[in-house]
């Protein structure tokens, strides 16, 4: 088998197993909702500037 065929199957076969571990991933893993907070200082507001 030449080289160039190797290496495209090798590549499609790295694809392949990449693709399928992110459908496996978005399937089966669920993200915990959380909250976040974050405190702004007033002077950062575009509401709050005298201008």
């Amino acid at each position: 088998m030449p080289a160039i065929l190797k290496l495209l199957l090798t590549l499609i076969i790295l694809g392949g197993v990449g693709y399928g571990s992110v459908i496996v991933l978005v399937n089966f893993v669920e993200p915990e909702p959380r909250e976040i907070k974050h405190n702004v200082q007033k002077s950062k507001l575009k509401i709050f500037r005298d201008e």
